[in-house]
C-alpha cells in the first residue's frame, strides 16, 4: 500500500503532523509512506526511516518562476497510483497540488478546513473532534485508517509519544557534541525568540530582563544559549544586548532544523513563544516554557509532554490570530499587548 502525506509548510505543521503519521505507521505497518514538502521544512524530514521517500518542492511552489522545479515533480508524483492521498493543510495549493493525482483523496469536512472550498478537492471527508491540532491531525488518520480496514481506532497519547522520534545522522550529531564540547558547555537552558508573525513576537525588553536574572539566580553550572542570531531580527538585537553588557551568553551558530531537533533534545529547557523549535521540544519530550499571545495554547502548545502544557504561558492580546499588531508606530493604539 503506497500512501502520500501532503504537509507542506510550515514547520511547526509539520511537527504538529508527525504524530499521525507514526499513528498511521503504527495501524497500516506494512505502508509505504511517502511525503511532500517544501523546502523550507525539509530538513528535519531527510533522513527519516519512517519515510519512505521525501518528495520536495520548492517554497512558494505555485508561483510561475517556481514552475520548472514544481512540474517534473507533480509529474512524478502523478505517475504513482496512490492507494491513499491524506491532505493535512486544506488550503488552495494543496488542493491544486493533489489534482492531478491518482487515488483516494482525504480531507477534512469544510468547516475544518483552512479554506473550506479546499474539501471539493477531496474524496472523502473528516469530522474531527479536538482541542489541540495534533488531535485534528489523529482524527483524520483514524477516519482514514476506519474506512480502509473497516476497523474503529482510537489514538491514545502516551503510546503515540512513545512511538515519535527522529533519526539523526551521525554528522548532526557530531556538530552538536562538539559545539557543546568546546565551549564546555553541560546543562544549558535554550532562547529562541525568534518567530514568523510580528504579533506572537515577546517584548525585547521581556527578553533582556530574562537574561538579567537567569544570569543572577541560575547556577554557574547551568549555560544559557541565544538561538537564532543568523535569521531572525529579535535574536539579532538580543545579541547585540548581549554583547553590549557583556553578558555570560552562548550565541549558537546556525544549524539546520534536524541537528537543532537534536540540540534541543540535549537541553534542560527551551524557552521560546509559539514557533517550530517550541513544538520540537514538545515532540521530542524536552521541558520547555510557551509564551502564546495571538494564538492559543490549548490549540497549538504543548500536547505530547504533559508538564510543557502546565509551563505554557497565555498572555492576554487583542489582535486574535492576526499576523501584525495594531499599528505600532503609534504608542496610543489600544490594539497593542
Amino acid at each position: 500500500m503506497k500512501i502520500l502525506v501532503v504537509r507542506v509548510s510550515a514547520i511547526g505543521d509539520v511537527l504538529h503532523t508527525l504524530p499521525a503519521l507514526f499513528y498511521l505507521k503504527k495501524c497500516l505497518p506494512t505502508a509505504q509512506v511517502h511525503w511532500v514538502v517544501q523546502q523550507k521544512a525539509a530538513s528535519l524530514l531527510q533522513h527519516q526511516s519512517f519515510i519512505e521517500k521525501l518528495w520536495i518542492l520548492p517554497n512558494k511552489f505555485l508561483q510561475p518562476k517556481n514552475w520548472r522545479q514544481t512540474l517534473p515533480i507533480i509529474k512524478e508524483l502523478r505517475s504513482t497510483k496512490w492507494d491513499i492521498i491524506i491532505d493535512f493543510q486544506s488550503l488552495l495549493k494543496t488542493s491544486l497540488l493533489m489534482l492531478p493525482l491518482k487515488g483516494k483523496r482525504y480531507g477534512f469536512s469544510k468547516n475544518h478546513c483552512r479554506e473550506g472550498y479546499s474539501s471539493w478537492f477531496t474524496h472523502k471527508h473528516i469530522e474531527p473532534v479536538y482541542d489541540n491540532i495534533i488531535q485534528k491531525n489523529l482524527a483524520l488518520v483514524s477516519g482514514v485508517v476506519q474506512d480502509v480496514t473497516g476497523t474503529h481506532s482510537c489514538p491514545v497519547t502516551r503510546d503515540i509519544h512513545d512511538l515519535c522520534h527522529f533519526d539523526y545522522p551521525q554528522e548532526h550529531k557530531n556538530t552538536v557534541d562538539g559545539w557543546l564540547e568546546k565551549n564546555n558547555i553541560k546543562q544549558f537552558i535554550l532562547l529562541a525568540p525568534n518567530t514568523t508573525w510580528p504579533s506572537k513576537h515577546w517584548p525585547e525588553k521581556n527578553w533582556q530582563q530574562l537574561l538579567e536574572y537567569v544570569q543572577k539566580s541560575a547556577s554557574a553550572d547551568i549555560s544559557v544559549v541565544l538561538v537564532g542570531k543568523d535569521f531572525g531580527k529579535q535574536a539579532q538585537n538580543l545579541a547585540q544586548i548581549i554583547e553590549n553588557k557583556g553578558l555570560n551568553v552562548s550565541i549558537l551558530p546556525p544549524m539546520n532544523l534536524l541537528t537543532m531537533a537534536y540540540l534541543i533534545e540535549k537541553t534542560d529547557l527551551l524557552v521560546a513563544p509559539d514557533t517550530g523549535l517550541l513544538h520540537i521540544a514538545d515532540y521530542v519530550g524536552t521541558p520547555a516554557i510557551g509564551i502564546f499571545g495571538p494564538t492559543l495554547l490549548k490549540k497549538h502548545g504543548a500536547f505530547l509532554t504533559f508538564e510543557n502544557k502546565k509551563r505554557s504561558v497565555q498572555i492576554s492580546c487583542n489582535h486574535f490570530y492576526e499576523k501584525k499588531h495594531g499599528n505600532i508606530e503609534h504608542e496610543h493604539d489600544k490594539r497593542n499587548c
